[in-house]
């Protein structure tokens, strides 16, 4: 019952999650009570997405995993997902779901230490690049990223994850594989 319990949570945050970064939600739905039924709790007030998208999954890794290719992508975005999360968390809040067949997490921080936003932009894409080199070396997984700018309040993540959106359209379009991609550099080319 216990691991029961434990996936329906985590299906009820991604859903949640899901929910903020698209911007399917009213103001009673991001209620304090509805993050701490979904174990989220945002102590700032600003907002960054990082989004991944798979490009290779190696021999190494589907060489140690029983199952159907299904299956190996499955786990290789839990595998993402759980190492992104825990390396944001080490320097401010991040909640990691599955968005559209793509890997997401949701970075909160607040601006009282008056850190400025390019700073914690770079401090973000240095963590996503640890995990990218973590993965790549530990499983053999060859993965993409988009860093989106830094946006103020909830009503901000819906816009944060459509520049990550656009991000990984503009990378794919220019054919950029296994690269981290901040929203601020492909803005300054159009």
């Amino acid at each position: 019952y216990s691991k029961r319990f434990d996936q329906q949570a985590q299906a009820l945050r991604n859903f949640y999650l899901v929910r903020l970064l698209k911007g399917r939600s009213d103001t009673g739905f991001i209620s304090e009570k509805k993050q701490e039924q979904n174990m989220i709790e945002f102590t700032g007030n600003k907002f960054l997405v990082l989004l991944f998208q798979l490009e290779d999954i190696g021999q190494k890794f589907l060489g140690s995993v029983t199952g159907d290719r299904e299956e190996s992508v499955e786990l290789a975005y839990f595998i993402i997902k759980n190492i992104i999360e825990e390396l944001v968390n080490e320097s401010c809040k991040g909640y990691a779901a599955e968005i559209d067949g793509m890997p997401v997490c949701l970075v909160n921080f607040n601006d009282i230490d008056g850190i400025p936003e390019e700073e914690i932009v770079r401090n973000m894409e240095q963590i996503t690049l640890k995990a990218q080199e973590f993965i790549r070396s530990n499983f053999g997984i060859i993965i993409s990223a988009a860093v989106s700018n830094v946006h103020p309040a909830i009503s901000g993540i819906p816009k944060a994850y459509l520049e990550c959106v656009e991000i990984i359209d503009y990378k794919t379009l220019i054919g950029k594989n296994s690269e981290i991609i901040q929203y601020h550099s492909i803005a300054a080319n159009d």
